[in-house]
């Protein structure tokens, strides 16, 4: 008799993640690369677009750095590294569950904004993707097992992203 073999899914997490990166280094380097591509001879500009830009980078810094103060000032530990004994759900968090991540992305799509670079507008989708895979799957599934009906109440009612 033949058996069959069932393959188990393990979820990644941060220290499955390319490289070890945490998505801060991740986004930082995806930023460099947008830029040294944007420097590449033969490569297009767009419209440049100053003001977008800055209010873009404007709203991905008080997004990024105000929910990691948050975390911090209340003695949380930042994500994905840890959970801790307290469930964020107001502030930028009753908004976004992964405020951290959107005000990172807004920062380098202001970036390529302000560029006008097709390779740097590229950066922001990228760092979603790298997040989505590696990160978010490991966090959510920490939240569920630490918080659990909490946890499933509010991630129903406040949207991944935006």
């Amino acid at each position: 008799m033949k058996q069959s073999r069932v393959e188990s899914f393990v979820l990644p997490s941060p220290h499955t993640a390319p490289l070890g990166w945490m998505p801060p280094r991740t986004a930082w380097a995806l930023l460099l690369l947008g830029a040294l591509l944007h420097l590449l001879p033969g490569m297009p500009v767009l419209l440049r677009l100053p003001v977008a830009a800055a209010l873009s980078v404007g709203l991905g810094l008080a997004m990024a750095v105000g929910s990691k103060r948050r975390f911090q000032r209340i003695g949380l530990p930042l994500p994905p590294t840890g959970t801790g004994d307290r469930l964020l759900i107001d502030g930028w968090y009753g908004w976004s569950r992964n405020p951290m991540y959107l005000g990172i992305a807004l920062v380098l799509a202001g970036a390529g904004l302000a560029l006008g670079s097709p390779a740097a507008l590229l950066a922001p989708v990228v760092f979603l993707g790298i997040v989505r895979r590696w990160f978010v799957p490991f966090e959510e599934e920490q939240l569920a097992a630490s918080f659990g009906e909490q946890w499933c109440r509010y991630a129903h009612r406040v949207p991944r992203w935006l």
